[in-house]
């Protein structure tokens, strides 16, 4: 015998998340990132740059950031 599924109760207003800009960044330093892309046969790289610290392996996605 299997149990009932649960309904749950639809609230009657919509629930809205706001949700902030957020852009790749210096894990380092918080600063955004250039982002360059090279085509290498069929496949495409992407590297990223800090101007701070050169090249970066990962960036990291912030709401915070310096220009």
């Amino acid at each position: 015998m299997s149990l009932p599924i649960p309904t749950f109760l639809k609230s009657s207003y919509p629930v809205v998340i706001p949700t902030l800009p957020t852009r790749e960044v210096c894990p380092k330093c918080r600063r955004v990132v250039t982002v360059h892309h090279f085509q290498t046969g069929d496949f495409t790289n992407v590297t990223y740059h800090c101007r701070i610290h050169g090249d970066i392996p990962t960036p990291m996605r912030s709401a915070i950031w310096h220009e």
